[in-house]
């Protein structure tokens, strides 16, 4: 019994660090790329609501529409 017991412990911590560690780690990893994703779109959106709040954003696109050709 204890023989089988050790080999299904060997074989349970096989599964463990060829299988489910590894999909962990990258499941952790793709977690932490788009909290960094996510973090860097909130800050282009702070910037992009202060430049806008600020009127620069406004007076540019009517000096772009000044040159639009018809």
């Amino acid at each position: 019994m204890t023989r089988s017991f050790h080999r299904l412990l060997r074989l349970l911590g096989l599964v463990l660090s060829r299988c489910v560690l590894p999909i962990t780690r990258y499941c952790w990893s793709l977690a932490t790329d788009f909290q960094v994703a996510g973090d860097a779109l909130n800050d282009l959106n702070n910037r992009l609501r202060a430049v806008i709040g600020s009127g620069h954003a406004s007076a540019r696109l009517y000096h772009m529409e000044d040159y639009r050709h018809p």
